[in-house]
């Protein structure tokens, strides 16, 4: 899709900080980009605005988790992050958004993964490998939404946390500003943000969906009268509660062996590793020196730049198609950047 630029001329509309997210990526490196809408864009763009449809999102932790907390500290603070939002009282109660921990220890994809086939989980992951994903470094974490491209119903989310060049910790009342370890529950509630169809705030630094944090910053663990005001706006009509817990979870990412451009590894491959290891440049992930790692049909191969990778066996096809099932496709929303905040000015690390 083009860039475009668009300039406009500034309304009443406007005076909202909060944003709905949109079918295509925020500007990088901004903390509080201006808010824009569908109408601000070519018809032709097909730019969508998102939002859930149903209230039913339940998440799970990836098998790893990180080394830097226990596991069952980090699912009480993911649980807590998501209450933060889904607990807001808009005048009549919640709005109806329902997020369950699903228990789902087999499900060992740990990348951006939607299959309209299912199952499906919606995966919250440490990732080790961050710069091998090609996500920006200076983030502390990504959440890619799974959308209708016609109609911008949301149908799931996944979320990365920076485990490469981060430590995490859950930092007391106060925040710890002279510790370099990063809040767990400071970037999760603003993530939950973007898991629930926002954007980046358009105005307030203060807001938790500001783009930039400090890493010990806590400020974001509370919403402000904005942030809560974008919820019951967005969701003023409520949303169906009813919630089953999917009991099945994918044992494997379905996009691996997917034929894929390697110029345009972070476009045609959602884990951002699109190697040729014989056969053609596919989709592929690391595997360590692990074969169990890799699901049947598939060997741990050496990559030819080095490490090792799953490589389809056996036939020598693949699958054929980089965008998934048809009217689907995924947004990756720049979380949070490190930024160290300044009166005046922010500056990235």
């Amino acid at each position: 899709m083009a860039a475009v630029v668009v300039l406009v001329a500034s309304s009443a509309q406007d005076a909202r900080a909060w944003c709905q997210a949109l079918s295509v990526s925020p500007p990088a490196g901004v903390c509080t980009p201006r808010c824009m809408r569908p109408s601000d864009f070519p018809a032709s763009d097909g730019v969508v605005a998102l939002a859930w449809t149903h209230g039913c999102s339940p998440w799970t932790l990836h098998p790893d988790g990180t080394p830097d907390l226990p596991r069952e500290t980090v699912e009480a603070t993911i649980a807590r992050a998501f209450a933060t939002w889904t607990e807001i009282d808009c005048g009549g109660g919640p709005v109806g958004f329902v997020t369950p921990m699903q228990v789902a220890p087999d499900a060992r994809c740990g990348y951006r993964d939607h299959a309209l086939d299912g199952p499906n989980v919606n995966t919250i992951t440490f990732a080790a490998d961050w710069s091998g994903r090609l996500n920006s470094p200076r983030a502390f974490a990504f959440t890619h939404t799974w959308y209708n491209t016609r109609t911008g119903e949301i149908y799931g989310a996944d979320m990365e946390l920076n485990d490469e060049r981060r430590t995490w910790t859950v930092c007391p009342d106060a925040g710890c500003p002279d510790d370099q370890r990063v809040d767990l529950e400071n970037v999760l509630a603003h993530e939950v943000g973007h898991w629930l169809g926002f954007g980046h705030s358009a105005e307030s630094e203060d807001s938790t969906m500001s783009g930039c944090s400090d890493a010990g910053e806590v400020l974001k663990r509370d919403l402000t009268d904005d942030d809560r005001a974008g919820l019951c706006e967005l969701y003023a009509a409520g949303l169906d509660s009813t919630c089953d817990v999917p009991t099945e979870a994918p044992s494997t990412c379905s996009f691996l062996g997917r034929a894929c451009d390697p110029a345009r590894a972070a476009a045609t491959c959602n884990s951002g590793y699109c190697v040729d290891l014989g056969a053609g440049p596919e989709c592929t992930v690391p595997c360590g020196d692990d074969p169990a790692q890799c699901p049947d049909g598939f060997a741990c191969v050496e990559a030819p730049g080095g490490g090792q990778l799953c490589a389809q066996q056996g036939c020598g096809c693949r699958a054929v198609g980089g965008r998934g099932p048809r009217g689907l496709a995924w947004l990756g929303l720049l979380g949070l950047l490190a930024a160290l905040r300044r009166r005046a000015q922010t500056t990235s690390l």
